[in-house]
């Protein structure tokens, strides 16, 4: 607030969306849980797309060329965005609560994580999104807990353990047309939402495939962290092994 990044009117979106989610905490159903699951969506995107006045980022590094041949990337920090996933780690599922459940959850879910980069960062090579780019670039220290705290955990916890969830039950909440049906549509939401900061058919593409990866992750193993674990690896596998953010060349439209 004193350094000019947070203004008071911000306080709005976030009490709004404090009230949707205690109100979907409880054990509503039918068109009231509807209504407030809509609401917590829109209230959510505006906050995720910087719609919302009151906020402020703070930009740390605007329009670096990382790569050769990439398109610029601007590092920051976006205060709204990780509303969005606040309030569904506080209320909406258990979190894993020591080293012990840390260390199962690690053990279940690495290899499905490996395979998943591996899978990401061949398609976005062979699609011609990236090419081999080994580097440690000077912002990686502030990449890897900005990228975790303002991007993946806000993300994961949204798309995954808000909208996928609650998809999963609306689909009946067993079998495969819950788990299948409630991971496609969130992927389809996910890459999206991608389209409001990058338009390219092969990127959003790539992005609908990470969405199925990360909640396909995230059913399987009903843990949050997991697909948040997956999701931050990729991101930095993506930064220090390849073109990034993307080729100008591979961003058809």
């Amino acid at each position: 607030y004193f350094a000019g990044i947070v203004a008071p009117i911000a306080l709005a979106p976030i009490g709004a969306l404090v009230v949707m989610h205690a109100l979907l905490k409880s054990d509503l159903k039918g068109v009231m849980r509807l209504l407030l699951f809509l609401g917590a969506v829109a209230v959510s995107a505006g906050l995720m797309f910087h719609y919302f006045p009151g906020f402020k980022p703070w930009i740390i590094a605007k329009n670096q060329h990382l790569s050769p041949g990439a398109i610029p990337y601007t590092f920051g920090l976006s205060f709204d965005k990780p509303f969005i996933g606040l309030f569904v780690l506080a209320w909406g599922f258990p979190l894993i609560e020591n080293v012990k459940g840390f260390e199962k959850m690690i053990k279940a879910t690495l290899p499905l994580t490996l395979v998943g980069v591996l899978i990401l960062a061949s398609l976005a090579f062979f699609s011609g999104l990236v090419k081999w780019d080994p580097k440690w670039p000077a912002l990686i220290w502030l990449f890897l807990p900005v990228n975790l705290f303002f991007v993946c955990i806000p993300e994961e916890a949204f798309m995954r353990g808000f909208i996928q969830k609650e998809l999963f039950h609306w689909f009946g909440g067993k079998g495969m047309l819950a788990n299948s049906g409630s991971v496609l549509v969130t992927a389809l939401a996910f890459a999206s939402a991608h389209y409001f900061w990058v338009s390219s058919l092969p990127f959003l593409g790539l992005v609908f495939v990470a969405g199925i990866i990360y909640g396909a992750i995230y059913q399987y193993t009903k843990s949050i962290e997991a697909s948040i674990l997956c999701h931050w690896l990729f991101n930095i596998t993506h930064l220090l092994l390849f073109t990034y953010p993307a080729l100008k060349s591979g961003m058809v439209t």
